[in-house]
């Protein structure tokens, strides 16, 4: 204690002596100047550097950062004040296991409001922080469980002899257990060996109605098969209850306790997922249901008329819950349901509420579902498959047309090197010589002509030799595709980062590139961590992993023909954004003119509105898309960040990614080319700060569909099997996809990219997508941002000119549509909206009310409606 003090003395009279120099004060105010101004010049570099290191801290540890705070101070005080208290070393030792311990408890809540929501990021993490929760786990049971052996083992560090007893005596407790159990399953089993059995073929009594008897005969059965099941082993097969001869009343039947047949539900208590009973493993991943287990009952009638879903009265409270309710979902919460005034209550089953334990069970099973806000779905529900690919053999033997049929036409070249690659191999030709004889005159040392014996100039012959050009070689691309037996080569130069002319020829057996494949190789890895939006496009042709980020796009523009791959490419790049980012990071848009490319996606919660099919929404759609950007701009403005990424470091409000996902432009420039465009457009311009992308595909790139100021707009295009060079060109600006091979076959070009790129395009089945919308549909809900795109007021901003409407609905303009239509003999939406000069829905209006008068005929797709009645 005494040396402590005097080391403490000794550290005060140092600092008095060094500042009561004054060049010690000047140094050091002139330093803390320096500091304070660095600061100030600094200031918005220090404050988002605060508040990401603060972020990183709170989502660490969560509260815990207090208790590890103090453990810093308690140990820092120790070794700079009193090293005497390192006397104590078995506390020392045991304050990790103790600070783990407070962690591990804290993880077991994640309140998201009140004056504990900033520790846990209002409500995304636990207030144990990312350790706490790896610490306790993800199953409740199993986190307490480590909890309290943590807990044991620091006890016993501190006082061994304590464990010891303790350890002891829970021993004997179990053995104790363990005794009475096997006693009084004994008694159970004596007590049903000794039971009588019922006489199966007694008539019921005189006194008994027929529905009466019946209905005993029917207990009599349900108890005869509990108790077989009570007698079978565990690990045996469960069988369906269908199984069973059911039993039938009379119409005029009375029974005297319910209407309803009375039937019990055991579920197979086989070991599933991660040591959990089956019926818990297949209620957490239902991609993964026993082959055995019965299919649930859907869509019964509750007897009003309406239809109810049975399995759904066991599930977590889902998204209209958490609307009424205006909470966020926790994980701690257990599987009671909320009351009248916070929402709809869910009930369990009649039959199966009345057994006290399966109401036990489906707690658990509600516990071990919402252990998180959001799951993310498995790759382990794509399929896995082989890829294949070219062999060396005919890599060799077409090297060796490649250099015989160039030297058929006198092309010298020598093949260095081949990349094979999914759907294509690339071969790299080093330019060979073009040697050519002629004589020259001989010459001495001194340059004097040499003569022969007959006094003539001596002639000798000299080979010369010069390059190969470039353009002899692409000169035969089609005698090479005639050589090769393939329809069509791509020639480019230089390639693999060499002085190569690249020659890709299509392989015999195109390999199959899997999206579970691409996902799990080290590049995607790589680039998830630091991509905002990563998506797995497919393969390059030499085989390497394609990827890209869509916030760094920022736009992407498809085109291909129909059949080419174009559909399975925005579904690609849908389903990889909905196996990486959960409803809370990313929203989508999806609009399918066509009705069956997209459609599929309807009831996933990353979903603005059910994917839209009818072209006369879009428009207003879109514009409520520009509203929602312009208030994120305004949001932004407000805590002075400059885009979305900034926005959600700072702010507790975060805003999720929005993509816009549009399967066939020409359909919607067909029916308001002028709004559509627009529309695009702006959200093109101004959307990736607010962090709206949008992917837009069609099949026809024709001029009037990708015009030049969408085309300027969107600077990474890709290319699928095209019809034409015009095509290629439109889409790419240079030729090349008029020669690609379909099915995922593509050029790829991004802002970076001075040349396109070819790639072999991931292929995902219909299986597959029905899986993942599968798992999102039925995964518990979590917090995600309300976003509303419907108009203000419900009309149209546009479209204000709208109120000039008659009240019995004839539109005030519908006179002059009428003398528009009597001049033509055909008359179109779009004619109306520039005659007019009114709006896309204004002039659809118009367009029926004219039909429903009889001066226009019926619709007939995307053509102009023809003028029936002259006037």
């Amino acid at each position: 204690m005494a040396q402590d003090v005097s080391n403490a003395n000794m550290t005060s009279m140092l600092l008095r002596s060094i500042l009561s120099s004054w060049y010690a004060r000047i140094v050091l105010l002139t330093a803390l100047a320096a500091a304070a101004g660095a600061a100030y010049w600094y200031r918005d570099s220090i404050s988002l550097t605060a508040a990401s290191v603060e972020e990183s801290v709170i989502s660490s540890l969560g509260l815990g950062v207090v208790v590890v705070v103090l453990w810093l101070v308690v140990f820092t005080f120790a070794i700079f004040v009193h090293q005497s208290l390192f006397s104590h070393y078995r506390l020392w030792l045991a304050s990790p296991f103790l600070v783990a311990f407070l962690l591990g408890v804290l993880s077991f809540f994640a309140p998201f409001q009140g004056p504990l929501a900033r520790f846990t990021l209002e409500g995304d993490v636990t207030l144990g922080g990312t350790v706490g929760y790896a610490i306790a786990g993800e199953i409740v049971w199993l986190g307490v469980l480590r909890v309290a052996a943590i807990l044991a083992v620091a006890v016993a560090i501190v006082a061994p002899g304590l464990a010891l007893g303790a350890l002891s005596l829970l021993g004997s407790a179990f053995f104790g257990m363990y005794i009475l159990a096997m006693g009084v399953g004994g008694a159970i089993e004596r007590m049903f060996k000794a039971r009588p059995k019922s006489d199966k073929s007694k008539p019921p009594s005189p006194s008994e109605s027929p529905s009466q008897g019946r209905w005993s005969e029917s207990l009599r059965q349900t108890m005869e098969m509990q108790e077989f099941r009570e007698r079978v082993s565990p690990t045996s097969a469960w069988e369906p209850r269908s199984e069973y001869p059911e039993l039938t009343l009379d119409d005029d039947a009375d029974p005297p306790v319910d209407e309803e047949p009375i039937e019990s539900f055991e579920p197979p208590m086989e070991a599933g997922l991660n040591g959990l009973p089956a019926y818990l493993a297949e209620a957490k991943h239902p991609e993964r249901r026993s082959a055995f287990a019965p299919d649930p009952v859907h869509d019964a009638d509750n007897g009003n008329g309406a239809v109810v879903d049975h399995v759904a009265d066991h599930s977590l409270p889902d998204a209209d819950d958490h609307d009424v309710s205006g909470r966020k979902f926790n994980r701690l919460w257990g599987g009671g349901a909320l009351d009248s005034e916070n929402g709809p209550s869910h009930q369990a089953d009649p039959d199966a509420a009345a057994n006290d334990g399966h109401g036990r069970m489906m707690s658990m099973m509600q516990a071990v579902m919402g252990a998180a806000s959001w799951k993310k779905p498995s790759l382990s529900m794509f399929v896995d498959a082989n890829e294949g690919g070219i062999t060396q053999e005919e890599m060799n033997e077409t090297a060796h047309t490649i250099r015989e049929t160039l030297g058929h036409y006198g092309v010298e070249v020598e093949v260095e090197d081949a990349q094979p690659g999914p759907t294509v191999t690339m071969y790299g030709l080093v330019p060979g010589w073009i040697r050519r004889q002629k004589q020259v005159n001989v010459t001495d040392a001194d340059g004097k002509p040499k003569l022969d014996e007959k006094g003539r100039q001596m002639k000798t012959r000299v080979e010369t030799k010069t390059r190969v050009k470039v353009d002899a070689i692409t000169a035969r691309e089609k005698d090479l595709s005639l050589a090769l037996r393939t329809p069509s080569i791509r020639i480019e130069t230089p390639v693999m980062g060499k002085s190569l002319v690249g020659v890709e020829v299509p392989n015999p057996n195109p390999a199959l590139v899997t999206l579970r494949n691409v996902m799990q190789d080290r590049e995607f890895d790589k680039m998830r961590k630091k991509a905002k939006l990563p998506v797995a496009i497919g393969k390059g042709g030499s085989g390497e992993t394609v990827n890209i980020d869509l916030a760094k796009m920022p736009h992407l523009l498809v085109a291909g023909s129909t059949g080419s791959g174009k559909s399975v490419f925005v579904n690609t790049i849908i389903s990889c954004l909905l196996i990486e980012k959960d409803p809370s990071e990313l929203r989508l848009l999806l609009i399918d003119p066509k009705r069956v490319e997209l459609t599929p996606y309807n009831g996933i919660p990353h979903l603005l509105t059910p994917v839209v099919v009818e072209t006369d929404q879009v428009v207003s759609l879109l514009r409520g898309l520009i509203r929602e950007m312009m208030d994120r701009y305004r949001r932004m403005e407000e805590i002075g960040v400059r885009n979305i990424d900034s926005y959600n470091r700072k702010s507790p409000d975060r805003m999720p990614y929005l993509v816009v996902a549009v399967d066939e432009l020409a359909d919607l420039m067909m029916t308001a080319s002028v709004d559509v465009e627009q529309a695009l457009c702006r959200l093109a311009q101004l959307g990736r700060a607010t962090g709206i992308h949008l992917i837009v595909a069609t099949q026809r790139p024709s001029v009037d569909v990708l015009t030049g100021l969408i085309k300027a707009n969107f600077p990474s295009r890709v290319s699928f099997a095209l019809t034409s060079q015009v095509d290629s060109r439109t889409i790419l600006d240079t030729a090349g996809a008029e020669k690609l091979l379909g099915k995922g076959d593509m050029l790829y070009q991004s802002v970076d990219m001075s040349r396109p790129e070819r790639v072999q395009g991931v292929f995902i089945s219909d299986q597959e997508i029905e899986n993942l919308v599968s798992f999102w549909k039925t995964t518990p809900r979590g917090p995600m941002a309300d976003i509303n795109l419907e108009p203000v007021g419900g009309v149209e901003s546009d479209d204000a000119d709208d109120d000039d409407e008659d009240i019995e609905g004839r539109d005030d303009m519908m006179d002059k549509a009428i003398e528009l239509a009597t001049r033509q003999k055909k008359i179109s939406t779009s004619l109306l909206q520039r005659r007019l000069r009114i709006g896309y829905p204004r002039a659809a209006r118009l367009m029926d009310q004219l039909e429903e008068e009889g001066i226009v005929g019926p619709s007939d797709g995307s053509k102009s409606r023809d003028v029936i009645i002259g006037v």
